[in-house]
C-alpha cells in the first residue's frame, strides 16, 4: 500500500469515526475506497486514481446507489455545491475530507438509514435535473442550428431547427420562429 493509500484510509477513518456511533462498521474496498454499512446501507468514500475526486456514494439498498450531491440537490437545489472535490496530494486530504465528513454528518437521519421514500423522491428529483438538463441542451443545439440557418437564410432549417423545443424557447427566440415561418 503506497503512503498516500495509507494517509487516505486514515483520514477518511478519523473524519468518519462518528458513523461507527451510529451503528455503521468500516471496512477497506480497496485501498482508496472505505465503505460504512448498517444492514443494507452503505456509504463509501473513494478516491479516484485518474481524476483524484473525493466521490462519497450511498447506497440504501444492494440495487441502489445515489451521490451525495444527488442527495444535496434534493435537499436544497439552490445551496448545493456544484463541483467537484479534487484532491492531488495525500497531505491535502485531511480539510477536504473533514468537510465532507461534516456535510454526511448533518444529513437528514433519513438518508442514512435508507428511508425507501426518501430516496423514492431523491431519485425523482435527479430524474427531473436530467430532464430540465437534456431541455438545456436541446435549446442550446437548437438555437445553434437557427441561427446558422438564419444568417444562410434558410428559413425552413430555422423553423425544423425550433419546432423541436418551441415550448421552451425565449421570448426573442419565439419571435424569431414566428418570421422564420412568414418568410417560408
Amino acid at each position: 500500500m503506497t503512503e498516500a493509500n495509507i494517509v487516505f484510509d486514515e483520514v477518511v477513518r478519523a473524519a468518519f469515526a462518528f458513523m461507527e456511533a451510529r451503528g455503521f462498521a468500516a471496512s477497506a474496498a480497496d485501498p482508496r475506497n472505505i465503505v460504512y454499512q448498517n444492514g443494507d446501507v452503505k456509504l463509501s468514500v473513494g478516491w479516484t486514481d485518474y481524476s483524484y475526486e473525493i466521490e462519497i456514494y450511498i447506497s440504501p439498498k444492494p440495487s441502489q446507489t445515489f451521490s451525495l450531491q444527488a442527495v444535496l440537490n434534493f435537499l436544497s437545489p439552490a445551496e448545493a455545491p456544484h463541483r467537484t472535490s479534487q484532491v492531488g496530494e495525500a497531505r491535502k486530504l485531511a480539510p477536504v475530507v473533514g468537510r465532507l465528513a461534516d456535510t454526511v454528518r448533518t444529513l437528514p437521519p433519513k438518508a442514512l438509514s435508507g428511508d425507501a421514500s426518501f430516496f423514492a423522491e431523491v431519485d425523482a428529483s435527479q430524474r427531473q435535473l436530467a430532464a430540465a438538463e437534456h431541455i438545456r441542451r436541446e435549446i442550446i443545439q437548437a438555437r445553434a442550428t437557427a441561427d446558422k440557418a438564419w444568417r444562410a437564410g434558410d428559413y425552413a432549417q430555422v423553423v425544423g431547427a425550433f419546432n423541436a423545443v418551441e415550448p421552451h424557447l425565449s421570448d426573442a427566440d419565439r419571435k424569431k420562429l414566428d418570421l422564420a415561418r412568414r418568410r417560408v
